[in-house]
């Protein structure tokens, strides 16, 4: 059987970083490792908007950096939901640090993998054809300056069928053995009433030598 790896972890020290960059105390750093896990659950379950969940910490501070298609809808009028935000990520940490919220608009959603996963999550919820949005996603994703090859890959009762299938678009170029490419993943579940339906995206932007911050 093929072995499947992530490109992301695979690529960790090369040219990607650690989505939580701190340095742990010893006795901290099992608690905290949980927080974070329990942060991000959080924040992609409750918040379909929310792509990417990036975490820094200080002994006394915490800061979160979230990234989010639609800012406006993510924050709600007035921003009520940011308050609901801190005061659930509060009681979460459970501690006393002073928690900093930085919200990231993702602006172009087609050049962001796990922005397009998340999209076509919601296509697929909304009983639109399967065929049809990966089609449509892989062509405007590779229409992009900075995209050179998409691959996306849907498994599950696609369009209510009675036996689970896959279906797999490729566009463009996916060199995943060479380490120096700068390949974006993102992952998604839709629930629908069929079942869970998995979807991941893969997109290449050409290769990147050093440990530089993607551009979103």
């Amino acid at each position: 059987m093929g072995q499947k790896s992530n490109p992301y972890l695979l690529r960790l020290g090369i040219n990607q970083v650690w989505n939580s960059n701190y340095l742990a105390p010893k006795k901290e750093q099992v608690k905290w490792l949980k927080q974070d896990k329990t942060i991000r659950n959080y924040l992609f379950k409750r918040f379909f908007e929310v792509t990417q969940v990036k975490i820094e910490r200080t002994l006394n501070d915490l800061f979160l950096y979230v990234y989010a298609i639609n800012i406006s809808l993510l924050m709600g009028e007035n921003s009520q939901n940011l308050d609901k935000i801190l005061k659930k990520i509060y009681s979460l940490v459970d501690d006393k640090v002073s928690v900093r919220f930085n919200l990231m608009e993702v602006k172009e959603i087609y050049s962001s993998a796990p922005a397009i996963a998340r999209h076509l999550a919601s296509q697929f919820e909304s009983r639109i054809s399967s065929r049809m949005s990966l089609n449509n996603a892989a062509d405007e994703a590779i229409r992009q300056r900075e995209v050179k090859g998409v691959r996306i890959s849907a498994s599950g009762r696609l369009d209510g069928s009675e036996i689970a299938q896959s279906k797999k678009i490729v566009r463009g170029r996916m060199p995943l053995s060479t380490l120096r490419s700068d390949i974006d993943y993102g992952f998604a579940e839709a629930t629908t009433n069929y079942g869970k339906i998995g979807i991941m995206v893969l997109i290449y932007k050409g290769e990147k030598y050093a440990h530089t911050k993607n551009k979103i």
